[in-house]
């Protein structure tokens, strides 16, 4: 009897435990149902951009940190460079 009990309980605590693995299995096929997630998905995973979008590509292949880049100190001119604004720095770097 007592053997008896101890399996039910455990089989209950199972139970339970299966049912919540269900309930965030029904969440999340909720969730990738939505728009939210397939956009999510397309530009993550197949990096797709919306129309009108621009794409920015930072390459860490150049042996120049970003840092430096920011500061000016690739073009010659850090002196000159340094007292750019952060933006106008960007603007010099991207375009």
């Amino acid at each position: 009897m007592l053997k008896s009990r101890d399996r039910l309980v455990f089989l209950d605590a199972e139970v339970t435990e299966l049912r919540t693995k269900k309930e965030g299995i029904e969440d999340s096929i909720e969730y990738k149902r939505t728009d939210a997630f397939v956009e999510d998905f397309a530009r993550n995973e197949l990096n797709l951009i919306k129309p009108g979008e621009d794409v920015v590509v930072i390459s860490t292949n150049t042996g120049i940190s970003l840092e430096n880049s920011i500061i000016g100190l690739t073009n010659g001119n850090s002196e000159n460079d340094q007292n750019k604004s952060v933006f106008k720095q960007w603007l010099s770097i991207l375009f």
